[in-house]
């Protein structure tokens, strides 16, 4: 019997975890940013340790890999809503 229930593991405090959530959702940076209304500039920051997340954003973070579907649902929403204010 074939699982849905699917966890990002990554190494919590580690300045990568951002990036490994975010490639294990195979977004990009942009997208990611887009999705948890961020700018890319601060997620780039994440990725690369130049501005650690603080303990919000590690909530989120943490949040997101428990359940990474979300985000992506939340992802195809935002998308949706783009196309209809065009």
């Amino acid at each position: 019997m074939k699982s849905s229930f699917s966890v990002i593991f990554y190494d919590r405090g580690k300045r990568a975890e951002t990036k490994v959530i975010r490639k294990a959702l195979r977004l990009t940076q942009h997208e990611f940013a887009t999705a948890l209304q961020l700018s890319l500039a601060m997620v780039r920051d994440w990725e690369q340790g130049r501005y650690p997340t603080d303990q919000a954003a590690r909530t989120l973070l943490r949040v997101i890999a428990c359940d990474p579907k979300a985000i992506k649902r939340d992802l195809e929403v935002f998308k949706s809503e783009l196309r209809q204010n065009e």
